[in-house]
């Protein structure tokens, strides 16, 4: 009896598990092999489940050369017909698939390039001619991967990423164990610990912060809070026009609502709609549990001069140490935003 590897194009779908494997033995001994084994270059292109059975029964496994120009089409046509594959079974398959397209790409130039060369070697003439510029490709690997998989490209770029950051739980997406989006939330909570766990841990108890409102939505959104272990007093000064952007800020950074604002006189702002504005507020929120005030707190969340005097009312309502982003005050320690 002839032995046969596997052909890699085979390795696109899993093999069967043992006692699925044994049934298909016990069927092909008592009614014979359905199906032949097609080889490709001396190696099993389709049927190595039948191939294994077949040694198991004792069954001599009775093969075919391969018969096409696609391979990796018909494998894919062959078993995605045969196998009830979800979305996210087939998503990962077709990150499989990525490589050798990415391959047959790589061969594909590199034969043009050989014509190419022989072409301008046979005729002298066209030797000083430019060399025309390389058509541009009209899909992306992963475009055609898809495809052939009947998935979304950007399924296959999701199953690729989970592929790259976590092989352990692509396998089980592959298994059908666990679908390709709870997959993808596991590696992007796991890539935000990580981020989490590599930011240093300051020591303060206050943190005000006072952002660019005009720097717009992205810069603002790239802001990392600085992380510490004790509890800890946030005040956020906002512009009167900003008020949701600002609760959106708390929330983002806090998983919480300002529990009040605080109103603060800023230098005046005149509208050209007919009304200024010569206020600021300054939303409160708290980090890590429920932090202590000292000599009473704040009694009155109404206006107060200025900034500067809001700061020095925070140190007297505060413990420190203080920390402060955006803006420079004495006793507290200025961070980068």
């Amino acid at each position: 009896m002839e032995k046969y590897q596997d052909h890699p194009i085979a390795a696109l779908f899993p093999l069967m598990s043992e006692s699925e494997l044994q049934e298909l033995a016990e069927d092909i001994k008592a009614r014979g092999l359905k199906d032949d084994i097609v080889i490709h270059q001396a190696q099993i292109l389709d049927g190595r489940n039948r191939y294994r059975a077949c040694i198991m029964a004792g069954v001599d496994p009775r093969v075919k050369p391969y018969v096409g120009t696609e391979p990796i089409k018909d494998v894919l046509s062959w078993n995605l017909h045969r196998r009830h594959l979800t979305t996210s079974q087939r998503a990962m398959v077709a990150t499989a698939v990525l490589p050798m397209l990415e391959e047959q790409a790589r061969e594909r130039k590199s034969d043009a390039a050989k014509k190419s060369n022989v072409a301008r070697a046979e005729n002298p003439e066209w030797a000083n001619l430019p060399t025309p510029k390389e058509p541009e490709e009209k899909h992306r690997a992963s475009d055609d991967a898809a495809a052939m998989l009947s998935v979304s490209s950007r399924a296959v770029r999701t199953a690729k990423k989970v592929q790259q950051a976590a092989p352990e739980l692509a396998e089980k997406v592959k298994a059908g164990e666990v679908s390709l989006n709870a997959a993808d939330q596991q590696v992007k909570k796991a890539a935000r610990k990580k981020k989490e766990d590599a930011r240093p841990v300051h020591d303060f108890r206050v943190l005000a912060i006072h952002p660019d409102w005009n720097a717009g939505y992205e810069a603002l959104r790239r802001i990392e809070i600085p992380r510490t272990s004790e509890p800890c007093h946030v005040f956020l000064v906002v512009d009167n026009e900003h008020v949701g952007g600002g609760v959106n800020f708390i929330f983002r950074h806090f998983g919480m609502e300002p529990v009040c604002a605080f109103s603060v006189g800023r230098p005046l702002i005149s509208k050209d709609m007919g009304f200024s504005i010569d206020t600021y507020l300054v939303l409160y929120a708290c980090m890590v549990d429920d932090p202590e005030w000292v000599n009473g707190g704040p009694q009155s969340t109404r206006e107060t001069e200025s900034l500067p005097e809001f700061w020095e009312k925070v140190k007297s309502w505060t413990d420190g140490p203080r920390a402060s982003m955006g803006f420079e005050a004495e006793g507290f320690k200025c961070l980068p935003l």
